[in-house]
């Protein structure tokens, strides 16, 4: 990246130990986010029951699907559950029917 980028490179996924952040810093990244690490911290503004789910949660809870956004990204399993879906029968999410606004509804 560094023979033809000079901008700031960031990391971000999987990374949950020091060891992994010295790496990336190796190879020549700049900043590393971490932020599911930290979900269960006291500090976290999430709810206590999803932070116990985050604790409890092991690599094969992880659902990818782009349903609920139209891009693909990594839910809980138990978390799409409780909203009365079913995790193996998620349907397409369609990027053009989305509706991306602050009301909440969808």
């Amino acid at each position: 990246m560094r023979r033809f980028y000079d901008g700031p490179l960031v990391l971000a996924g999987a990374i949950t130990r020091g060891e992994q952040i010295v790496a990336a810093q190796a190879l020549g990244v700049d900043l590393v986010y971490m932020g599911t690490r930290f979900i269960a911290t006291q500090e976290a503004n999430a709810q206590a029951a999803y932070k116990q789910m985050v604790l409890d949660a092991a690599a094969g809870d992880i659902v990818y699907t782009n349903l609920f956004t139209g891009v693909h990204g990594n839910y809980l399993r138990q978390s799409i559950e409780q909203a009365g879906l079913d995790p193996d029968a998620l349907p397409e999410g369609d990027k053009a029917s989305m509706r991306y606004g602050s009301g909440g509804e969808q």
